[in-house]
């Protein structure tokens, strides 16, 4: 009997086979999804940036460019005595220009670069109107600045925030000066960083409370030494404070300055420094 000339292939081949064109055919279709991903995600974009593109020329021709959105009043609201064309020339804003093309935050950096301005806020009232508000620095107290060289006495104030103005005529009037502190240049708009300092502002700021308000009035704040105030009231006494736990200090003092008035004896000095058994002296008698 002969023997056939064709040969079975063995079931491990055609296994094989098999595995290796459904490789084939899923590298297939992966390049296919991929390409069809890749040219959707092209189409998108494109249509995406010229759907920006076109709504950006319609802003840029109905808003941006129209007359009708043109400055034509600039109202500024102010809180103190600063000047309103100081405030526009500062803004570097004029009538005519285009209200959407203003950059608020620009216009407000340079508005508070101003030494009397704390704080500037700007709105668009559309069509044409922009609102400046415009918050001034308080002063809280004056300091001298002596030049050695020239032997220059300058007087500058220093607001609720610890930043330096220079002093106006009306303003130093019945401030309390700050003492024993120094700066080499002093300028305008400098953010005081001494912490004697900025502790003094706070002392200030804190006896504008209703509960300790007309307790004593504050001539002189020296802050020549580290950690501690030494305090001058209208009345000649002499308070030393530290320069942390300022609210406990002062509402010690207060309830301590009432009863010397009720014994109508005033306090010469006090050392609010300790916690407990405060040295006080009194004007009409020696230390209690």
């Amino acid at each position: 009997m002969k023997k056939s000339l064709f040969v079975t292939p063995k079931r491990r081949d055609v296994h094989t086979l098999y595995s290796e064109t459904k490789k084939m055919h899923l590298q297939k279709k992966l390049r296919q999804g991929s390409i069809w991903l890749l040219g959707s995600i092209l189409i998108f974009a494109v249509v995406g940036w010229f759907t920006h593109w076109g709504v950006q020329k319609v802003i840029q021709h109905f808003v941006m460019d129209n007359p009708r959105y043109n400055l034509t009043e600039i109202e500024v609201e102010l809180q103190g005595s600063l000047q309103k064309r100081d405030i526009i020339r500062a803004a570097k804003v004029e009538v005519g220009m285009a209200l959407m093309k203003i950059d608020l935050r620009q216009v407000q950096l340079d508005i508070e670069k101003m030494p009397y301005v704390a704080e500037a806020r700007l709105t668009r009232h559309l069509p044409n109107k922009l609102i400046i508000r415009v918050k001034e620095r308080v002063p809280m107290a004056r300091w001298t600045y002596s030049g050695s060289a020239t032997h220059l006495r300058e007087v500058y104030t220093i607001d609720r925030d610890g930043v330096l103005i220079r002093s106006r005529s009306n303003e130093q009037q019945n401030l309390p000066e700050i003492t024993g502190f120094k700066l080499s240049d002093p300028e305008p708009g400098l953010k005081i960083e001494n912490n004697e300092v900025l502790a003094a502002i706070q002392l200030l700021k804190v006896m504008e409370r209703p509960a300790l308000r007309g307790v004593m009035s504050v001539r002189s704040i020296d802050v020549s030494s580290p950690y501690s105030l030494h305090l001058l009231s209208g009345e000649g006494m002499v308070a030393q404070f530290r320069t942390t736990i300022i609210d406990q200090q002062l509402e010690r003092l207060a309830k301590i300055i009432e009863i010397s008035r009720q014994k109508e004896n005033p306090i010469a000095t006090i050392d609010l420094t300790l916690d407990r058994n405060v040295p006080v002296t009194f004007m009409n008698r020696g230390e209690i």
